[in-house]
């Protein structure tokens, strides 16, 4: 399971547990209590969990993992990820299994789950981060922070010291944004990008 807690927007929770325990956790807004996502705030490292965590929480926590065996969600591995943008997220490994053996997996596959979790994260992002419309092309925000300070007459390097990013991925952004607006050169994409502020200022 992926769960992100973005700031001031609904929670976004992605997993393959049973449908009524997904929206029955989010309709009693257990992402705010959920004992595992709690410790997740407070640790920096992926850990084991099961009910036993519940004695750090207080009976509500005892409750929500009573509920959550129902479903037969026992324990697991949790990955945080402190830096998913506005907010907070993890990825969860969960079993059916009590907590026993859950200490030898994670010495066994922790480096595996690790990987994973930066694959789902990185692909998560892409899925989900904003895109502008130029003529029909897609085009990620980083993309269009390129072409924008390109229109203003930045050079590559300058761009690259504005956005804090090294010179070859601003490179590589210009060149994916050209392939997706169908243009050779530099100068035909910025005036595809001003024509589309001139329309977009207007419509404002």
């Amino acid at each position: 399971a992926f769960l992100a807690l973005p700031e001031g927007k609904p929670p976004i929770l992605i997993s393959n547990y049973d449908d009524r325990w997904q929206s029955h956790y989010v309709d009693q807004g257990y992402q705010n209590r959920d004992p595992v996502m709690l410790n997740s705030r407070c640790v920096v490292d992926l850990f084991t969990w099961g009910r036993e965590m519940a004695a750090r929480f207080g009976p509500l926590a005892e409750d929500f993992f009573y509920e959550a065996e129902t479903f037969d969600i026992r324990s697991g591995v949790t990955v945080p990820i402190p830096n998913w943008p506005g907010g907070f997220a993890a990825m969860t490994f969960a079993t059916y299994q009590r907590h026993a053996g859950l200490t030898t997996c994670l010495r066994c596959n922790g480096g595996a789950l690790l990987f994973v979790t930066a694959h789902v994260q990185r692909h998560l992002r892409r899925m989900l981060e904003p895109v502008w419309l130029i003529e029909g092309a897609a085009l990620t925000p980083r993309e269009y922070t390129c072409l924008k300070w390109f229109a203003e007459g930045k050079s590559q390097t300058d761009t690259a010291q504005i956005m804090d990013i090294s010179s070859r991925k601003v490179a590589r952004d210009m060149e994916n944004l050209r392939a997706k607006l169908g243009v050779r050169t530099i100068n035909q994409a910025i005036a595809i990008y001003a024509a589309y502020e001139a329309t977009r200022i207007r419509k404002h």
